[in-house]
């Protein structure tokens, strides 16, 4: 007997088919093939990338992105719109997922919109909030992880 667990578990197993490919007589080479695994050698007189030096961490263009009028970060509205110019609202982005975005209205209310409904000039203010919290988080998290690998050390 099988239970539920164990059916949700076992799927019907597919087998494709496989193809073979000649074989070359020539010895296999331990060598990257790819210039991009080539290894480069440092200049005597350059320096080591310090993580913390405020040009590598400087995160005051992504803030003032998020900071815009309705954006991530922010606390004033924008006007947003739809596709067909038929829906507009003044409000300011909330939360973006993978096939919608949701606004908080100026009236309080909370509404979802599907990305593909947006005027292109929202569709593109969407891009630029989701990159630059990306590349935020992104250094806050780098900067995080070696700060404590550093504090383990000493």
């Amino acid at each position: 007997e099988i239970t539920p667990a164990e059916a949700e578990s076992t799927e019907p197993q597919t087998t494709e088919p496989q193809t073979t490919e000649p074989q070359s007589t020539e010895p296999q080479s331990t060598e990257p093939q790819s210039a991009e695994f080539k290894q480069t050698e440092l200049e005597e007189d350059s320096e080591p990338f310090d993580p913390f030096d405020i040009v590598a961490t400087d995160t005051s263009e992504q803030r003032q992105v998020l900071s815009l009028d309705g954006g991530l970060h922010s606390e004033r509205f924008r006007s947003w719109s739809d596709n067909t110019a038929q829906f507009s609202c003044d409000a300011r982005l909330v939360k973006v997922t993978s096939s919608q975005i949701v606004l908080l209205c100026a009236n309080g209310q909370q509404t979802g919109v599907a990305l593909d409904r947006l005027a292109g000039s929202d569709l593109e203010f969407v891009r630029k909030q989701v990159s630059a919290l990306r590349i935020l988080r992104s250094r806050e998290m780098a900067a995080e992880k070696l700060a404590v690998a550093w504090t383990r050390e000493f």
